[in-house]
């Protein structure tokens, strides 16, 4: 089945761009979050699996960065627990009349051979799907070369969007299905990695690989009806163990330039994927070809200058890349007449509980009570964490308090009052995030 959206409500589309967040970790499970971005905002959405340790990781993510309400594809590659722990929280709470849910065919022969939790998760596939159902959309039971989706965008360039299956392998599948119903319930030894869906998607060319955790005999029937010299990304399938590793074995043949690879870590007996940390860099020059090392050590909030100062104390490399981010010292009488001029809700000051940031509070509370009252200021001197649930202050007022309190917390102005020679004199920092 193709399905056409002829109006996503784009008429003029300038940019599009893809974040892919790669989730969990071995036996805890993996989910893979898929955003499709028009003028930056969410267009397309896919999770494929669930994690049920992490789930809250990707709950942040899709509510709390993007406000995603419904996801447009739910895909469960498999039935096995690492890929279908927290799986049914997210049918439940992120599907709506408009989502397509997508698993392996020939599920229903060989249900009995699951573990009981990937049971009730196709059973309440198989309940929310059903005809008369006015909550949540279609099931695609999928097998390879189907095609899930299908639109175009017209705009500054046009955007040709694709979603299609390359797996599980229909004949392969089949024949597994009719021998576990052959077998006694209970003792059918069954190798779900068989059934796992891979998808492709494609936009203008450019192919998004998840490899769920297809094993080396799928991959060799893939390899044969598809050319791969497009993917620009892979989720590595199986958590890189050795009976999936012919994939990175073609796109290395294939000689894959310029090619983002992901996956979970499988861990056994304190090695990561058999490999010895030695032997990483081996393993990136001889599959990877070209590639780019990344330092995760970039700092959104600071600038180049303050950056280059705290990787000298933190001895590592730090990027601070934020050039709005301006540092001043003040003396006590300055820091006054600064915040005098400030509105009250973009103030965070950080000291000691008594010294400096106590007079300043006292002389503005004194000298601009119209500002700065107890209606606009939130002081605490308490070593406690303002973010408990015991605690609670308006967004508008400016905030007083010990560094052990300001976990989590973030203003628009930071001062940082220390003090020197008996606070005779105070140092205040001012930084002024991005945005």
């Amino acid at each position: 089945m193709i399905s056409i959206k002829k109006d996503m409500g784009l008429k003029d589309v300038q940019s599009w761009k893809v974040k892919i967040y790669t989730i969990g970790k071995d036996a805890n499970g993996e989910s893979n979050l898929f955003l499709f971005l028009v003028d930056d905002q969410v267009k397309y959405s896919i999770v494929i699996d669930s994690c049920e340790k992490d789930i809250k990781i990707l709950k942040d993510i899709i509510e709390g960065e993007y406000g995603i309400k419904a996801f447009d594809i739910i895909c469960w590659t498999h039935p096995h627990l690492d890929h279908s722990k927290g799986l049914l929280s997210l049918l439940k709470n992120y599907s709506n009349e408009e989502t397509k849910i997508v698993l392996p065919a020939e599920l229903h022969i060989v249900k009995d051979c699951m573990k009981t939790e990937s049971r009730n998760i196709f059973d309440y596939i198989q309940k929310i799907t059903k005809r008369n159902s006015i909550k949540h959309g279609e099931c695609n039971v999928v097998t390879e070369g189907k095609i899930l989706e299908y639109f175009e965008l017209r705009g500054k360039e046009k955007i040709v969007f694709r979603i299609i299956s390359l797996s599980p392998i229909s004949t392969r599948v089949l024949n597994m299905a009719n021998i576990c119903k052959q077998k006694t319930v209970g003792k059918c030894s069954h190798n779900f990695n068989e059934y796992s869906v891979a998808l492709i998607v494609e936009i203008n060319g450019y192919w998004f690989l998840f490899a769920g955790d297809i094993e080396n005999s799928t991959i060799a029937e893939i390899a044969k009806k598809y050319l791969l010299d497009n993917v620009v990304f892979v989720k590595i399938p199986h958590h890189g163990s050795d009976t999936s590793n012919k994939l990175v074995e073609l796109f290395d043949k294939k000689t894959c330039k310029d090619m983002v690879c992901a996956t979970t870590a499988l861990i056994k007996k304190g090695e990561f994927n058999k490999l010895p940390n030695n032997d990483v860099k081996k393993f990136e020059d001889k599959y990877l070809v070209n590639y780019l090392q990344l330092e995760f050590t970039k700092c959104f909030r600071i600038n180049e200058e303050l950056a280059e100062k705290l990787g000298r104390i933190w001895k590592k490399k730090i990027i601070g890349v934020n050039e709005n981010c301006n540092v001043e010292i003040m003396s006590v009488d300055e820091v006054v007449d600064f915040l005098e001029e400030q509105d009250p809700k973009d103030i965070l000051c950080l000291g000691s509980r008594y010294g400096a940031m106590t007079r300043v509070l006292n002389e503005l509370e004194e000298n601009f009570p119209e500002k700065y009252n107890k209606n606009s200021v939130y002081a605490s001197i308490a070593n406690k964490d303002l973010f408990s649930k015991s605690y609670f202050y308006p967004s508008s007022t400016a905030i007083f308090t010990t560094f052990d309190s300001s976990k989590g917390l973030e203003k628009k102005i930071c001062i940082v009052f220390e003090s020197i020679r008996a606070c005779e004199y105070c140092c205040a920092g001012f930084v002024y995030p991005a945005g």
